[in-house]
C-alpha cells in the first residue's frame, strides 16, 4: 500500500526501501500515541477552533492551569467543563488568581461565574491593589473604545 501511494515520489531506486522502512517506522509511531491525535473532516467540521483547542488540551503535558488559562483565552468554558474540570477540579488549584484576573479584564463573563461556582474565594483575590488596578484597566479600555469610535 505504501508503495502504491508513496512510491512514485521516492526517488531514486537506491533509497527507495530506505526511503519507505523510514515511513512506516515513523507511521508506527504516530500510531503508538494514539490517545493523543485528533482526526476530524475539515470540510464538515463547523467549530474548527473547538477541535483545535480539544486537541491541544489533550495532552497531559500542560498544567491544569494552562490548560483553563488557554479555554479562556479562545472563550471555550464548555471544554472546561467537560474535558478540563474532568481531570482536576478548583478545589485541588490554590492558586487560579491569574486566571480569575485576566478572566476579569478579557470580560469573560462564563469563566468568572464558572471559577466562582467552583470554589473560588473572592474575599482573598480582591484587594485594594487589585481593585484598583482593574479600575485603571476598565478607565483605560472605556478611553480606547471611545478614542476609536
Amino acid at each position: 500500500m505504501l508503495d502504491e501511494n508513496y512510491g512514485a515520489h521516492m526517488n531514486p531506486e537506491s533509497y527507495r526501501k530506505q526511503q519507505l522502512k523510514n515511513l512506516m517506522n515513523w507511521t508506527i509511531e504516530c500510531i503508538s500515541h494514539s490517545d493523543i491525535i485528533t482526526i476530524f473532516d475539515i470540510r464538515r467540521e463547523t467549530q474548527l477552533d473547538k477541535k483545535i483547542l480539544s486537541a491541544l488540551l489533550k495532552g497531559d503535558k500542560m498544567s491544569f492551569q494552562n490548560q483553563l488559562f488557554l479555554a479562556m483565552l479562545w472563550d471555550r468554558v464548555e471544554l472546561v467543563e467537560d474535558k478540563i474540570m474532568a481531570k482536576d477540579t478548583l478545589n485541588t488549584m490554590s492558586n487560579l488568581h491569574d486566571i480569575m484576573l485576566q478572566a476579569l479584564l478579557m470580560e469573560r463573563v462564563h469563566f468568572i461565574e464558572l471559577l466562582v461556582m467552583n470554589g473560588f474565594v473572592m474575599r482573598t483575590f480582591l484587594t485594594v491593589e487589585r481593585l484598583r488596578m482593574l479600575y485603571n484597566e476598565a478607565v483605560s479600555k472605556e478611553k480606547e473604545r471611545k478614542t476609536n469610535r
